[in-house]
Order: structure tokens, then C-alpha cells, then sequence
């Protein structure tokens, strides 16, 4: 149950959607044969203009965007964004990237120009992203969060995957302060968000998944919970096909519902 007693809202999400023809298809089909009720749409993959052409297959998907600084090339012309590149034109990988944002050496004015542009690249296909989140976690570094809350004003995107909840990150975005000033950022901007974050790949590692995906959002005393989950046949093969098999266990869409838990989306939490 959620506070007070409440039923649970959880978002399940699918990151990574667009990173390529197998995760697309692993995307979809737990949606549509299970309880994932969202994707975060990397816009700068090969797969990426097919992961839209299925989402509006799918009208039923909430799509957010999955920002990326830190693997692909950029949307923004590379001689635009040369700090955020290596020399081959492509994004320097994570932790390294993380490393430069942190320093300043990649420059903000190129980390605005690409997010800029990759909210651009949906806003030219007639898509207002449900929500925000980052590939990497890129939205919460700093940095990198007072610009993304910008561009969700910009392009009215009224919900982002919690800065506050991502507790893997390197200690230099934990440190004293750090997380007093998110929050008042993001009450100051009235941005949505849930009030948990639980991974589904860590869920599936458990004796019974079905079981203890259900406990852990019933029992984390949020009123909304997100699951993030990384749906996929060939990349992470055993972490990523058991997502799959978990989200799309038969038992599962019953077993929350025992639980009083309300599969929702992102702009369903925004509109609420």
C-alpha cells in the first residue's frame, strides 16, 4: 500500500527503447503481452526512427525520452557539441564523460546545445515526451539537471525520473547539499516524479521475481513507484531476458492488483 493506505501508482518503464531492432521488439512485446506501461526513447540510434514507428503502433505506451551524453553520436552537428566527443565524433563513455561535466571541461553550452537537440528531434515528429530520464542517469548530474528542467519548460514536459533516487551514482553527486538542492529545484519547477525507484534487473535476481517485485512495490510506502527495466534479447543476455520473462509473467498484472497497485503512466502521475 502506498501512504496513508493508498493504492500504489507504478510506472514501468522500459529504458533504452531505439538502442536497436532487438530491444525495440523486447520493448513492445511487454507492453503489449505484459506490465510495462512506458519507454524512454533514445533518439540518436539506428533504431531509433523504428522505436517511434512502433510506439505509434502502440498508442497505449507512454513514450519519454531517454537523454544521452555518454555513447552514440551526437543530434547536434559535432562540430557544434566537440567538448562532449572523442575523437572518433562520438560521446565519451560513462564514467568519463561524467567526469567532465563534473569539471566543466565539457562545456555548457554544448551540453545544452545537444539535450536541446535531442528534444528537437521529437518535437519535429509531433511527440511531447510523458516524461525525462537519462541514459547513464545523465539527467541528474550536475550540471546537466538545471538544463533539462529548462527544456522541459520549454517543450512542457511535466515529469522526470527522480534525480533524488539514483543512488549507484559516484559519491560527487552525492555530496553534502546535493540532494537539499535537487529537491528545491524541483519544487520550485512543480516537476513530477515518483517517489521510489526500484530496477527490475535486481528484482529478477531474487528466488521468486513475480513475488518479490510485488512486495517491494507494495511495500515501499510510496504513493508512486517507478520500475525501470531494461528489456532485451541480446545485450546483457541473461539480465535482459529475464526482465522480459518478469514483465511478461502472466502472474504478475494479477498479482499487483491483489496488491492494490494501479499500473500507470508518467503523464497519468503528471496530470494527478
Amino acid at each position: 500500500m502506498g501512504r496513508g493506505g493508498a493504492a500504489v501508482a507504478l510506472v514501468v518503464n522500459g529504458d533504452d527503447f531505439g538502442y536497436d531492432d532487438a530491444i525495440n521488439a523486447a520493448i513492445v512485446r511487454c507492453h503489449r503481452e505484459g506490465a510495462l506501461t512506458s519507454a524512454t526513447l533514445l533518439v540518436n540510434r539506428p533504431a531509433s526512427a523504428a522505436a517511434l514507428a512502433l510506439a505509434r503502433q502502440s498508442p497505449a505506451l507512454g513514450l519519454g525520452l531517454h537523454l544521452n551524453l555518454t555513447e552514440g553520436c551526437p543530434v547536434a552537428p559535432p562540430d557544434e557539441v566537440a567538448s562532449l566527443l572523442d575523437r572518433r565524433g562520438r560521446f565519451r563513455p560513462f564514467p568519463a564523460q561524467l567526469g567532465r561535466v563534473v569539471s566543466g571541461r565539457a562545456r555548457p553550452e554544448e551540453i545544452e546545445r545537444e539535450l536541446g537537440a535531442q528534444f528537437a528531434w521529437l518535437a519535429a515528429r509531433g511527440v511531447r515526451p510523458t516524461h525525462v530520464d537519462g541514459h547513464h542517469h545523465v539527467h541528474a548530474y550536475p550540471g546537466v539537471l538545471p538544463v533539462v528542467l529548462r527544456l522541459m519548460a520549454e517543450y512542457d514536459v511535466r515529469a522526470l525520473r527522480s534525480p533524488l533516487l539514483t543512488a549507484w551514482l559516484p559519491l560527487s553527486l552525492a555530496r553534502p547539499g546535493a540532494r537539499g538542492w535537487r529537491a528545491a529545484l524541483l519544487a520550485r519547477r512543480g516537476v513530477a516524479r515518483a517517489d521510489a525507484l526500484l530496477d527490475a534487473g535486481l528484482l529478477t535476481r531474487r528466488a521468486d521475481p513475480v513475488g518479490a517485485t510485488v512486495r517491494a512495490v507494495a511495500g515501499s510506502g510510496a504513493g508512486v513507484v517507478e520500475l525501470m527495466a531494461h528489456p532485451a534479447w541480446n545485450r546483457d543476455t541473461d539480465v535482459g531476458a529475464a526482465q522480459v520473462r518478469l514483465l511478461t509473467d502472466p502472474r504478475l498484472r494479477p498479482a499487483l492488483a491483489r496488491a492494490d497497485v494501479r499500473l500507470v503512466r508518467y503523464d497519468d502521475v503528471a496530470a494527478g
